[in-house]
C-alpha cells in the first residue's frame, strides 16, 4: 500500500472539498471550473497514470480520461461503462493495492458503517471530504484490512 499517496489524496480531498466526488473518476466541471475525481481518480492523477482533458464540442464540454500508464494510451469518455472498467486496475495499481483493498476504499458503500451512513447522508461536498478523509486514515491504520 502506497501510504504516502494515500496521505496525500487525502490531503488534496481536505484542501479542496469542492472537487471531490465519489460518483465520478474524474471529469471536468465547469461548476467548480476545474477537475472533478473520487479517492482513485486522484491516486492516479498523482502518479501520473492519467490525465483528463476538458473536450469542448459544439453540444458542450465533455471529459476524456487518457491512461498514461506505461506507455499504454487509452481513452474513455463520462458515459463509456467498458473504459471505466478497465480503469479500476491503474487506480489500484497507483496505490498498490489488492483487489479486496481497493474495493473497500474505492466503494463506500463497501466502507465500515462508522463512515457509510454518514457520507451517504451528507449533502455537502465539504462534509463528504471530511469524511472520505478520515475513511482514508482508518483504512491506513487497519493496513487495508477495514
Amino acid at each position: 500500500m502506497n501510504v504516502e499517496r494515500l496521505r496525500k489524496v487525502r490531503a488534496t480531498i481536505l484542501s479542496k472539498p469542492q472537487y471531490f466526488d465519489m460518483s465520478d473518476w474524474g471529469r471536468y466541471d465547469e461548476e467548480v471550473c476545474g477537475t472533478v475525481c473520487c479517492i482513485g481518480g486522484y491516486a492516479a492523477l498523482d502518479a501520473r497514470m492519467v490525465r483528463i482533458k476538458k473536450i469542448r464540442e459544439e453540444w458542450g464540454v465533455f471529459s476524456s480520461l487518457e491512461v498514461t500508464e506505461k506507455g499504454r494510451k487509452a481513452t474513455a469518455d463520462e458515459n463509456d461503462c467498458a473504459g471505466k472498467a478497465w480503469l479500476d486496475p491503474v487506480y489500484r495499481v497507483s496505490l498498490g493495492l489488492t483487489v479486496e483493498e481497493s474495493e473497500r476504499l474505492f466503494l463506500d458503500e463497501n466502507w465500515p458503517s462508522v463512515f457509510k451512513r454518514p457520507f451517504q447522508n451528507s449533502e455537502s461536498r465539504r462534509e463528504r471530504a471530511r469524511i472520505a478523509a478520515k475513511r482514508i486514515t482508518h483504512f491506513i491504520k487497519s493496513k487495508g484490512r477495514e
